[in-house]
C-alpha cells in the first residue's frame, strides 16, 4: 500500500524511533516534532533535515512519487541516463576534480607542505 499522506510518510522514514530520538536525530525539539508527526504543517527545515538525515528522496518525501531513498533515486537516474548524459555529467566532475587539485598545488607551493605538530620534524628536534 503506497502512503497518500506526508504525516503516513514520515512516519515510515522515523520507523520505531521515538519523538525525542528524531527531535535529535533532526536537531529540534522534541515536541515540534510531535506536533509534525502528529499531522501539523511541518517546517522546510524540518523536511530538509528528514531528508538529509535518512537519506529520503524530496521527492517522495512531499508527493509520494519515485523511488524512497536518494539511493534508490541515483540507481534508476544511472539505469535511464543516456550515454551522452553520463559522459556530460562525468566530464564536469573531472573538471571539478582538476580545479581541486589545481588550487592544492597552489596552496602547497604558497604555503608549503605543512607537518603536523610531534611528527617526524619534533621526533627529529628530541633527539
Amino acid at each position: 500500500m503506497r502512503p497518500d499522506t506526508l504525516t503516513e510518510r514520515l512516519r515510515i522514514i522515523t520507523g520505531g524511533q521515538t519523538i525525542r530520538e528524531v527531535a535529535e536525530m533532526v536537531d529540534m525539539n522534541h515536541e515540534t516534532v510531535r506536533r509534525y508527526l502528529s499531522g501539523h504543517a511541518p517546517s522546510t527545515e524540518f523536511l530538509a533535515q528528514i531528508c538529509d538525515k535518512y537519506g529520503v528522496s524530496g521527492n517522495w518525501l512531499l508527493l509520494g512519487k519515485g523511488p524512497a531513498t536518494i539511493k534508490a533515486v541515483r540507481k534508476q537516474a544511472l539505469e535511464t541516463a543516456s550515454e551522452e548524459e553520463l559522459m556530460g555529467v562525468l566530464g564536469s566532475k573531472l573538471q571539478s576534480i582538476e580545479l581541486r587539485i589545481e588550487n592544492l598545488e597552489l596552496a602547497v607551493k604558497r604555503y608549503g607542505p605543512r607537518s603536523k605538530p610531534g611528527g617526524r620534524e619534533a621526533a627529529s628536534q628530541k633527539l
